[in-house]
């Protein structure tokens, strides 16, 4: 897809048939924290994650697959309709969740955007979010958060990155996936 010449995708398919879902990208943020939820259980976030992301007053019929659901909306989420793969980073160094703020920051610092006030398609939302500067609040805390302090030798600079990567973790260390959210939502069905 080239994102200045096609249009966002406003649906996604299953099995040949398209079905229309809401593509803001705050309905996108709120199927994250719905994935990351440990206080419901894996039919719940299903439910919820069906009910947040499908747009029913254009979706007259559900998918039937629960594990094709699930892999369309992953995708969507991931961006991967649009033809970027799935990156598996070596360590969890971004979180919308626990970024928000920062996310928040640098959008408006950058671009001038609210993202309170403002509505977009996940996929614009993901290329702005991409194209942020390496000077933005957002980029500088994945930065810290993905120094690999074995390759420092100087001793000062170490404890000194240590500390930075420290202030910057997450508390939420495992990446929220397709493949591990599946598995857990699977034990319900």
């Amino acid at each position: 897809m080239n994102i200045i010449t096609d249009k966002f995708p406003e649906s996604v398919s299953l099995c040949g048939r398209s079905y229309p879902i809401k593509t803001d990208f705050k309905v996108w943020l709120k199927f994250h924290e719905i994935m990351k939820d440990k206080s419901k259980s894996p039919a719940e976030k299903f439910t919820d994650a069906v009910l947040c992301c499908f747009d029913p007053c254009k979706c007259k019929n559900l998918p039937d697959s629960y594990e094709g659901t699930l892999s369309v909306l992953f995708s969507f989420f991931a961006g991967t309709q649009k033809g970027k793969g799935e990156a598996k980073p070596a360590e969890k160094v971004f979180d919308f969740t626990e970024d928000a703020d920062y996310i928040f920051t640098s959008f408006f610092q950058e671009y001038g955007i609210d993202l309170s006030e403002s509505s977009m398609h996940w996929y614009k939302f993901l290329a702005l979010l991409d194209g942020l500067s390496e000077n933005s609040r957002l980029k500088k805390a994945v930065l810290w958060r993905s120094i690999n302090l074995a390759e420092i030798e100087d001793t000062k600079r170490r404890n000194f990155c240590r500390k930075m990567k420290e202030f910057y973790r997450l508390e939420s260390r495992t990446a929220l996936g397709e493949k591990n959210i599946a598995e857990e939502l699977a034990k319900a069905f």
